[in-house]
């Protein structure tokens, strides 16, 4: 039962730093990661084959079978180590790749993606018990 008081803190807290992260930062969008100017710099530079390109295509391709996959979003229920926490940490991870190809590549598909996955969030926190 205390694993999962702590998972609903953390939680609580993960969503209240998006809300005011995202808040903070609409105004100057993007800006959480990257800047303006980098991916302006990014957008109009000729990376092809280099390593920035394959990184790219490494995080599209990580992105893209988490979108076919769909928002997975478990009860917290594993310490450190099991599938739930896990699940959880990728999610993260995967958001954030998620934002930077957005942001990139401006493909919509990666702003739906992490939207899909917030609501699932927000859906699943008002059933955790604090």
């Amino acid at each position: 039962m205390a694993a999962l008081e702590n998972w609903t803190k953390k939680i609580r807290l993960s969503i209240c730093l998006l809300w005011l992260t995202s808040s903070a930062v609409a105004q100057n969008y993007p800006n959480l990661i990257l800047t303006q100017e980098g991916v302006s710099e990014i957008r109009k530079s000729d990376y092809s084959n280099s390593l920035f390109e394959k990184t790219l295509k490494e995080a599209q391709t990580i992105v893209d079978a988490q979108i076919l996959l769909g928002p997975q979003v478990p009860v917290p229920k594993d310490m450190a180590g099991g599938y739930t926490h896990e699940r959880h940490k990728l999610n993260f991870f995967v958001l954030q790749m998620a934002g930077n190809l957005f942001q990139i590549t401006n493909e919509e598909k990666y702003a739906e993606y992490i939207r899909s996955v917030l609501l699932a969030y927000a859906e699943l926190y008002p059933t955790l018990s604090t």
